[in-house]
């Protein structure tokens, strides 16, 4: 029964858009170059025929690979956490990793629903880009904050020390990076700027989440985790 409501509306879906496009290229033969209604009518449905076709195999074809690419993201969400723990040989700082990177896809995929774009190739694309962009931050930062917490001993000390050099190199790089795919806003074509917007987005958001809230999170769980 399910299956059926969601081609029913796939179906409805599907007309608006054939309606839409009609109505358009009707408007456009018909006022904008002068040709008789009559004729206006027979171009827009040849045109509509074409063009809505073409669209309809594209756009299965890239429901497959997007689908493809959803599992693959969530299959390299769990490799990247196994190697974090791996890395720290620690449990509890591969999930701190992990942090960053789980809140910068949330919210740039939140975004993306909430502005309505269509969850298209270079989003996907983006999907797996997200996963090694977010985690390089905190990466450094947990190493370096466990090996000066090692000389230390002080949490005072540790957490004095890493905003200066290491939470400054942090800051510096991402503004770098992000500011380095801006340009990609002014391209002719829209996928550049998608690319262009959502780096320099990922790269803001995980360098934020790294020094705010990774940060306040082990402050406010120190005894746990720094032992």
């Amino acid at each position: 029964m399910k299956k059926d409501e969601q081609k029913n509306l796939e179906d409805d879906i599907t007309q608006k858009q054939l309606e839409e496009e009609f109505r358009q290229l009707n408007y456009r033969f018909h006022i904008q170059l002068g040709m008789s209604e009559e004729e206006a009518t027979q171009k827009a449905q040849e045109e509509v025929q074409t063009v809505f076709s073409d669209k309809g195999r594209i756009s299965r074809e890239e429901i497959e690979h997007i689908s493809g690419m959803l599992e693959s993201l969530l299959s390299a969400f769990v490799i990247v956490l196994v190697m974090m723990m791996v890395l720290f040989r620690s449990v509890v700082f591969g999930l701190l990793a992990m942090i960053p990177l789980t809140l910068t896809i949330t919210m740039i995929y939140g975004l993306i629903g909430f502005i309505g774009k269509e969850y298209d190739m270079p989003i996907a694309v983006l999907s797996a880009l997200t996963l090694g962009l977010s985690v390089d931050f905190a990466i450094h930062f947990l190493e370096r904050l466990r090996s000066i917490y090692n000389e230390t001993g002080s949490w005072k000390k540790t957490i004095d020390e890493m905003f200066e050099e290491p939470a400054l190199a942090i800051t510096r790089n991402a503004i770098v990076i992000s500011v380095g795919f801006l340009p990609l806003l002014v391209a002719p074509l829209v996928p550049y700027n998608t690319v262009g917007f959502f780096l320099a987005a990922i790269m803001a958001i995980s360098a934020i989440a790294t020094l705010v809230i990774l940060t306040s999170i082990i402050h406010i769980a120190r005894r746990s985790v720094l032992k």
